[in-house]
């Protein structure tokens, strides 16, 4: 089992990995290398790797929940499950699967948003991984224990092949109205804008040019006025928002097992690759 503790890393909160066993050494690179290779809102992102004994793999810490203890209910659902799917359709088109979709693997972020680690049995997406990760995530729905029939619908559609997963997260996205964070990126060019937006700034301008002309055409005892061209509008200054501190981890929950390290208390899950921060 992979020791697994929280601290600060470069004034980072970061969930950190390691362990001294030669097979458990590899995944932990293995899931180093792949993380290097993401960069996406629903997976856990690489801090660094180091090379042991004990390899020591470090990733931003996202927060002291998983599913095993704080799965989505109710009107969350939906959405949250949709957004899980959405990054797992991200990775295997990224050519990535992940291989051990579970509850332990399933981060609770922001705004309930589902966050994958444990990617030490990822490997490349072919057909086989891919059924595997869709089975998975079947499973996950079954462990729900919900009879809605929205979810009923994905878990079926999932066990078919001939549904992708980008038609099972629009299904699943149409049909539900809880706000969830999701994992989709946004396009960063800005929106196209109207052109009657842009109507009254340069009618404006025409007019103000119009008129300067005008003024400058006019004549005085000598012959020539001297227009005052008012200087440009300064920007107002810049303040620079004082630092945040990091956020500090929340308490785990009562039941939940717990190990002393380094004279402080952690709760951990019971596959072994859970982070959650105790006291």
């Amino acid at each position: 089992m992979t020791d697994i503790t929280v601290g600060y890393h470069n004034d980072r909160l970061v969930a950190v990995k390691e362990s001294d066993d030669a097979a458990r050494s590899a995944r932990l690179r293995h899931e180093a290398d792949l993380l290097s290779r993401l960069d996406h809102p629903g997976v856990v992102r690489l801090v660094d790797f180091t090379e042991g004994p004990p390899a020591v793999l470090r990733t931003v810490f996202v927060g002291p929940d998983t599913w095993l203890r704080h799965a989505p209910v109710g009107e969350f659902q939906a959405p949250t499950l949709a957004a899980l799917i959405a990054t797992v359709a991200d990775l295997h088109e990224t050519g990535i699967a992940h291989g051990a979709l579970e509850a332990a693997h399933i981060l609770v972020g922001e705004k309930h948003r589902p966050t994958l680690c444990g990617l030490g049995d990822g490997n490349t997406a072919c057909d086989t991984d891919i059924t595997d990760d869709r089975r998975a995530l079947a499973a996950l729905i079954d462990q729900l224990g919900t009879d809605d029939a929205l979810l009923a619908q994905a878990r079926a559609d999932l066990e078919d092949p001939s549904v992708s997963l980008r038609a099972v997260v629009r299904r699943l996205d149409m049909q539900s109205s809880a706000p969830v964070s999701t994992n989709r990126r946004f396009s960063r060019l800005p929106p196209a804008v109207e052109p009657r937006q842009f109507a009254l700034p340069v009618i404006a301008i025409a007019v103000a040019l119009f008129l300067v002309a005008g003024a400058l055409r006019l004549t005085g005892g000598d012959g020539f006025v001297t227009a005052t061209i008012p200087p440009p509008p300064t920007a107002p200054p810049t303040t620079t928002a004082a630092p945040v501190p990091p956020p500090s981890p929340s308490a785990p929950a009562p039941d939940a097992p717990t190990i002393d390290h380094a004279g402080r208390r952690y709760a951990v899950g019971e596959a072994g690759d859970v982070v959650v921060l105790g006291d």
